[in-house]
């Protein structure tokens, strides 16, 4: 592939952050802030820590919302490969918009492998895995990471070319491939190895060695102690003099920011075309330092050597090169060098605690507050935000970031959930002059009262307002599922004007508008019970919406007056017909004999069960020679049906086909968990119903009635995910009892 074909976010600048070390704990709790935060950085791109649930897909979408690059690392250690769930996870992801994976972490570290050692061989286990894992991600759409080394020591390795004499090794870095790197400074300067202090032993100046604190906070011995750890000047310069290597290149040391040039030189050196080679850990780090030659971060210094690493990554400058000769070339920055996205945004201030391992790297904490008199946050940020992004590259963007544009409406108060709740509350704006218009849109999770409303548990609750914002008692509002509508009114002002729908069914079942005076109204869809989180399909959580009449009705246009009809000339008299001679009447057809009627079998011929689903996998079969409750149908649910996507619908009736209420359905799935459904739903859709999750199969036991068991058909590979049928089936499975006789 070709550098410009790799996708990339609109009016890429290459500015990114490694966001929370955590993969749970990451602002969705105060997303607002963060996402101006995010904003007025100039970020383009930012690293996350996936877990295999879907926490990782609400960081994705809102990322993709604000036109922002996720890229996306799994956690485990090696040996390690990709599982079914994480596929599925990446999978998911892709649908977002997610491109770029990374399934490893620093593997030339003990602390990474199972053990806490390296085996012997480590690189060729660790290459051939990554194998295994980009067949995966680069068939689903995504572009998988060469894994990204520990910063340092200079170990001699060369993973690309292990890769390469594997028999797929080539193919795979032609189809897409991009090198993860985590190229900490370690306190030396930007340009290392070709800086002068590392190649001629420059001395500290006099004026410079005390300007390495911190500004105006320290006094000159705090200084000394923190920055030179109590060394003399002359110390310094002597260890500087020791060291010097006026032939030294990146190839000789690549523990530093500019590692990017080392590992292009690997790529291009086996005769293969550029890379894009991003940072997803690095930058510098305050009181993070390899050299005692070079002084230690402080938080102004790293944020100094931060800020100069994005104006290099987005072309406001060029980085200096020394040669050996003493003179100097300018270095832009290069093509394949995508983004930057240093260590880290925030650790404690997103609710994780480490007790510091990680906090100090954070770019919003307190950590350093005393010792630098800072306020809650580094330098790099104030600096960061006064630098005006400049655009490197347009894209590509990948398809599926259009699909979510219009999930943020243009609604003055809407609440920010509602666009990640299920596949997205959405609203659908009527095209006429005169219209019902959306107008605020609040959602109450299950566990707080919304603070602008209180509002009760599971309910759609809605206010209707006319042209001056006065409120309408007895306006319609219709609330549409699938197969039927169910109308409700506003109330008067001892209810607040407010209508009221107590939903029943999840996130995506239920469709609302205003049916009032025959206006046409904005309709919101995918409404319903549940939350963002997994496994809160049907949390009772409450939604309110405004309507307000807008516009003005369209004026027919003018009709001209009517004129008399003009008097048709008059007309002679019509001469009556002849009178035809008379016919003589018609002989009726002869009556053929009776046929009697045919005498039907005495004993009607046996059926099995409807089973439309058997060609699928799902299975039926008695559970006992003496099963009294049989399977009346099995359905695999279509489009025409307008029911949940990855949903189980159950239902039980009785022999005159009455629901029986309050009847459980029992099941198990592959993993051996035991699950329960209730009866308990209205006439009008299915009795009770749960998810399909993805990847798991799930088998219909029996049927539970009063606390008694019946024995009752099976029925087997009830799933998800079928092969040829997508990842998000559907079925309808429904009981019958024959006979039942309660202890």
């Amino acid at each position: 592939m070709k550098l410009s074909e790799y996708p990339r976010p609109p009016a890429d600048s290459g500015r990114g952050i490694h966001w929370s070390p955590s993969q749970y704990q990451w602002g969705r709790k105060d997303w607002l802030k963060w996402q101006k935060r995010i904003l007025a950085l100039g970020f383009k791109w930012i690293k996350i820590n996936v877990p295999t649930d879907y926490n990782a897909e609400a960081l994705v979408k809102r990322l993709v919302d604000i036109e922002v690059m996720p890229v996306c690392r799994f956690i485990s250690k090696n040996p390690t490969r990709l599982g079914g769930a994480t596929e599925k996870t990446i999978e998911r992801l892709i649908n977002l918009g997610a491109r770029y994976f990374e399934t490893n972490n620093e593997p030339d570290a003990d602390v990474e492998w199972k053990g806490s050692r390296r085996p012997p061989q480590w690189e060729e286990i660790v290459v051939k895995n990554m194998i295994y894992d980009a067949h995966r991600i680069q068939a689903m759409g995504g572009f998988p990471a060469l894994v990204a080394f520990n910063v340092g020591p200079n170990e001699p390795r060369n993973p690309i070319e292990i890769l390469l004499a594997q028999p797929d090794g080539r193919a795979i870095i032609e189809k897409g491939m991009w090198i993860s790197l985590h190229n900490y400074g370690k306190g030396r300067p930007f340009n290392y190895p070709n800086d002068r202090v590392r190649m001629f032993g420059d001395p500290v100046t006099e004026e410079e060695w005390l300007k390495q604190g911190q500004p105006d906070f320290w006094s000159d011995a705090e200084t000394i102690e923190f920055v030179w750890h109590n060394a003399t000047r002359a110390q310094v310069n002597q260890r500087r003099q020791q060291q010097k290597d006026p032939t030294i290149t990146i190839l000789k040391d690549h523990t530093c920011f500019r590692a990017y040039e080392y590992w292009h030189h690997l790529v291009t050196k086996a005769g293969l075309s550029p890379l894009p080679i991003m940072m997803t850990e690095g930058g510098w780090e305050t009181g993070d330092r390899l050299d005692d030659f070079y002084p230690e971060p402080t938080a102004q210094r790293a944020s100094e050597l931060n800020f100069k690493m994005f104006q290099f990554i987005q072309g406001d400058i060029d980085m200096e090169i020394n040669r050996p000769d003493g003179t100097t070339t300018a270095s832009p920055v290069p093509e394949y060098l995508f983004a930057v996205m240093p260590w880290h945004m925030g650790e404690r201030t997103f609710g994780r605690d480490t007790s510091g391992q990680w906090e100090q790297g954070a770019w919003y904490t307190h950590w350093y507050d005393k010792k630098f008199g800072l306020r809650g946050k580094l330098p790099i940020i104030d600096m960061l935000k006064k630098l005006p992004p400049k655009i490197r590259a347009d894209g590509p963007v990948p398809p599926e970031w259009a699909a979510r544009k219009g999930v943020i409406p243009d609604v003055p108060q809407w609440d920010h959930r509602l666009p990640y709740l299920g596949e997205g509350i959405r609203v659908e704006r009527a095209s006429s002059a005169q219209k019902w218009t959306v107008i605020s849109g609040l959602w109450q999770d299950k566990n707080e009262l919304n603070p602008i409303r209180p509002l009760p548990q599971g309910y759609i609750m809605v206010k209707v307002l006319d042209e001056n914002d006065d409120p309408i008692a007895d306006a319609k509002v219709a609330v549409m599922r699938p197969q039927t509508t169910d109308i409700i009114q506003t109330k008067g002002w001892l209810d607040d004007f407010l209508g009221n729908y107590r939903m029943t069914a999840s996130l995506g079942t239920y469709s609302l508008k205003v049916i009032h005076d025959e206006i046409e109204s904005d309709v919101i869809h995918n409404l319903g019970l549940g939350g963002e989180t997994p496994n809160s399909n049907f949390d009772t959580t409450s939604f309110l919406f405004t309507f307000k009449l807008t516009g003005t009705p369209e004026t027919p246009p003018e009709t001209p007056p009517e004129m008399p009809p003009e008097t048709p000339p008059e007309t002679p008299p019509e001469t009556p017909p002849e009178t035809p001679p008379e016919t003589p009447p018609e002989t009726p057809p002869e009556t053929p004999p009776e046929t009697p009627p045919e005498t039907p079998p005495e004993t009607p011929p046996e059926t099995d069960p409807v089973n439309d689903a058997a060609a699928l996998g799902v299975t039926v079969s008695p559970f006992t020679p003496e099963t009294y409750c049989v399977v009346k149908s099995v359905h695999h649910v279509t489009p025409d049906d307008h029911l949940a996507p990855g949903t189980l619908f159950l239902d039980v009736v009785n022999a005159a086909d009455e629901r029986v209420f309050n009847a459980v359905v029992l099941l198990k799935n592959d993993g051996g968990a035991r699950l329960r459904v209730l009866i308990e739903k209205p006439a009008s859709e299915p009795g009770g119903n749960m998810p399909l999750w993805a990847g798991s199969n799930y088998t219909i036991t029996g049927v539970e009635l009063s606390g008694q068991f019946i024995p009752a058909d099976r029925v087997s590979g009830l799933r998800s995910d079928i092969p040829d049928h997508g990842n998000q089936n559907s079925f309808v499975v429904v009981y019958q009892i024959q006979s039942f006789a309660p202890n």
